[in-house]
C-alpha cells in the first residue's frame, strides 16, 4: 500500500508529435488513444479516491469501471476550459491549444461536462461544444468524430478549415491560405494510410487547389480557392 501511495504521487506525460498516434493503458485498465499533436499527463498509479488526467489535443477514452469499498471511483479529464467526469464509458475529447472550441463526444455510457458554472450530462450520440461564449449540447453522428482512432478521416459536413487542421496535424505540414476560402463542406472517408499527394488529389475533385512549398521551417501546404 505504501508503494502504491508513492507511485500515485508520480506522474507521467505522453506527447504525441504531428503525424503520430499512440495508445496507452492506464493503471486501472482504462485505455486511451492519443491523436497527433496531443499530450496526456496522468499518475503512474491511481489512488483509491479519484482518477484524474490532463489532456491537450485529442484523445479517445475507454474508461474501466473501478469500485473501492462499494464506491465507484470517478474518472476526470481536465482540459483547457472544461472538466469531464465519468465512471466507465467511451468518449472522445478534442481540445487542441490552437482551437477556439473544445468538443466532447459520447459514444457509450454517460459523462458530465463542466465548464464555468454549467454542468451538462451527455447520453450516447450527444456532444458538447465549449467556447469562450459558453457551452452547448447537440446530437451528432459520432462516427465522424472518432474515425481517427481506426486510422480514417471521416467527413460529414466538415468545413474546409477544420478538415485542413486534421490533415496538417497528421501529415506534419503547416497549412496556409491564399485569399479567404469560401465556405466549403466535405463528405466522405479517406484512409489515413494514404500519402499526402493521394489525399490532395481526392480533395481537389471538390474544386479546391493546393500548392506544396518547401520553407526553412519545413514543408508548407497552400490552400487555393
Amino acid at each position: 500500500e505504501e508503494d502504491k501511495a508513492n507511485l500515485s504521487r508520480l506522474s507521467a506525460t505522453i506527447q504525441v508529435p504531428k503525424g503520430g498516434k499512440y495508445t496507452v493503458t492506464l493503471s486501472d485498465g482504462s485505455r486511451v488513444w492519443l491523436n497527433s499533436s496531443s499530450k496526456l499527463s496522468y499518475p503512474c498509479v491511481f489512488n483509491n479516491e479519484s482518477r484524474e488526467v490532463e489532456l491537450e489535443g485529442e484523445a479517445y477514452f475507454e474508461v474501466a469501471k473501478q469500485r473501492v469499498n462499494n464506491r465507484n471511483i470517478p474518472f476526470t479529464v481536465h482540459s483547457k476550459n472544461q472538466r469531464v467526469e465519468v465512471t466507465g464509458t467511451a468518449f472522445n475529447i478534442t481540445a487542441y491549444r490552437d482551437d477556439s472550441q473544445e468538443i466532447t463526444t459520447l459514444v457509450e455510457g454517460s459523462v458530465t461536462v463542466e465548464a464555468g458554472s454549467r454542468r451538462i450530462q451527455l447520453r450516447p450520440n450527444e456532444q458538447t461544444v465549449c467556447t469562450a461564449n459558453g457551452i452547448e449540447k447537440k446530437t451528432v453522428d459520432v462516427e465522424s468524430f472518432v474515425a481517427w482512432k481506426d486510422n480514417k478521416f471521416l467527413f460529414n459536413e466538415t468545413e474546409l478549415r477544420e478538415l485542413m487542421k486534421a490533415i496538417g496535424r497528421w501529415y506534419a505540414i503547416d497549412i496556409t491560405y491564399r485569399g479567404a476560402p469560401a465556405p466549403t463542406y466535405f463528405y466522405g472517408e479517406i484512409g489515413r494510410d494514404k500519402n499526402l499527394e493521394e489525399v490532395l488529389r481526392i480533395l481537389e475533385k471538390s474544386g479546391v487547389k493546393f500548392q506544396l512549398k518547401q520553407q526553412k521551417t519545413g514543408p508548407q501546404l497552400v490552400v487555393i480557392q
